[in-house]
């Protein structure tokens, strides 16, 4: 993000100007993809995104890591290429990948002595966890589940990005996690 911004803010905006554009764009991506016409190309676009941000990262990487990055890249472009055929496949690969970064992070935060982030990597664990089993059954005990500890992620988030001031960002999951409930609950 510092490569782009700095490419960017030499141009014609300052700094402070692209680092605000790049916020709003991560905070409005999410609510982009629940507008059904637009979701497939903006999971298109973000999977592409991270498949050329981690292959980039590839060349830059010291030999002990390389074969997670490279795993990482190769999950990227499976993942991609899942999504352009519209194969249910991408879910259980995205999910799975996402459990195994948290797995990692969680181990080091914990080793670190950092409790607060290993628990915050250990509930995203869980949640994908719960995903994974809605993929395979899909139980009414598993969707509310699903449903209660997202929403609960979501509010913590926002919680944390108001402690730090990120007002923007807090707004954001609020706002988020309000219009993934009425989704879920409302009916269509």
């Amino acid at each position: 993000m510092a490569a782009v911004s700095n490419r960017i803010s030499s141009s014609f905006l300052d700094h402070q100007q692209v680092v605000d554009v790049m916020r709003f764009g991560k905070v409005l991506m999410p609510f982009l993809s629940l507008y059904k016409p637009i979701s497939q190309p903006v999971s298109i676009v973000k999977k592409s995104i991270s498949m050329v941000s981690l292959g980039s990262q590839l060349y830059g990487v010291d030999k002990d890591r390389f074969p997670l990055h490279l795993l990482q890249t190769s999950l990227a472009i499976a993942v991609l290429i899942a999504t352009l055929f519209g194969h249910p496949i991408r879910k259980g690969i995205t999910k799975g990948k996402s459990i195994t970064m948290d797995a990692k992070n969680l181990f080091h935060h914990f080793r670190q002595g950092d409790q607060l982030r290993a628990a915050e990597h250990g509930a995203n664990i869980l949640k994908n966890a719960l995903y994974l089993g809605l993929l395979l059954n899909s139980s009414i005990e598993l969707v509310v589940a699903s449903f209660a500890l997202k929403t609960f992620l979501r509010l913590y988030h926002a919680h944390s990005e108001y402690q730090q001031g990120n007002h923007l960002e807090s707004a954001g999951y609020l706002a988020l996690a309000a219009a993934k409930t009425a989704k879920q609950v409302l009916p269509r």
